[in-house]
């Protein structure tokens, strides 16, 4: 017997979302395309043999993503709006009028979507804050790095951090760093275990926040069930001042906020 829902048509969209109707062109459409990519056509994948019941299940899991992205972007504006004393479509009229402004919004927007992490969310916002209330095209472009490292770094990423930042000090005549056969030690507990630590190392490098001091090569707890722990790599991480700020931005954000939500 089949299923009249099987033949049901889309009910029309009736509700725009969470932003005010005056804006919310401005900062929903920034990723409009970028929340219907992941899960694509429903309706194109159903013709292509996904069953009816599975296609309704998809349709409601992208319903249920959008739904929490736009929330996400909308506590992320929220953030902003409020450090810069102003009503949220004040907020974002301000920063669409320059366009290197624009380019932190659509960073900010696409780190806060797709983020269970709230202080994340809320640092993304007052990131955007500041770089609005630069005119400095330098100042505007260093908020603007400082926001893309954010917007690529979740909770695994910065418990690393901490990690090393306390084992990282400057003396005079020597910097003292941590091992990565240590750190694998120090978050084992968290990560589960062996095999996650390069993934969660090269984003800190790549985006400055960490870098590798003295010997270059690099242990893997992956390399060979054989070889003991630490004995392929003899190089030693510090966090850089740009991680120490990333920290103490932070830590200001969850003296409010829990890490992990």
């Amino acid at each position: 017997m089949t299923d009249e829902r099987d033949h049901e048509q889309p009910a029309p969209h009736q509700r725009r979302g969470p932003f005010p109707d005056e804006t919310y062109e401005v900062a929903a459409g920034v990723a409009v395309a970028a929340l219907t990519l992941p899960l694509g056509d429903v309706g194109g994948v159903a013709a292509a043999g996904l069953t009816p019941p599975a296609a309704r299940a998809l349709k409601a899991a992208h319903a249920k993503w959008i739904q929490n992205s736009e929330q996400n972007t909308q506590r992320m504006l929220d953030e902003g709006a409020s450090v810069s004393n102003e009503r949220v479509e004040e907020f974002i009229e301000r920063v669409t009028e320059n366009p290197r402004h624009v380019l932190c919004l659509v960073s900010a927007i696409e780190g806060a979507r797709s983020t269970a992490y709230e202080g994340k969310i809320r640092l993304l916002g007052r990131a955007l804050a500041a770089a609005a209330e630069e005119e400095d095209p330098a100042l505007i472009d260093e908020e603007q790095m400082f926001i893309e490292a954010v917007r690529r770094l979740e909770t695994p990423h910065v418990l690393l951090l901490r990690v090393i930042e306390k084992y990282t000090v400057l003396r005079p005549d020597e910097v003292e760093a941590v091992s990565e056969a240590d750190l694998a030690r120090e978050i084992g507990d968290y990560v589960g275990g062996r095999g996650i630590l390069q993934p969660l190392l090269r984003p800190l490098e790549s985006y400055g926040l960490a870098r590798l001091h003295g010997a270059p090569d690099a242990w893997d707890g992956n390399i060979a069930s054989d070889i003991p722990a630490g004995a392929g790599g003899s190089g030693r991480w510090v966090i850089t001042l740009f991680g120490r700020r990333f920290l103490q931005r932070l830590a200001e954000v969850e003296e409010e906020t829990p890490v992990i939500q």
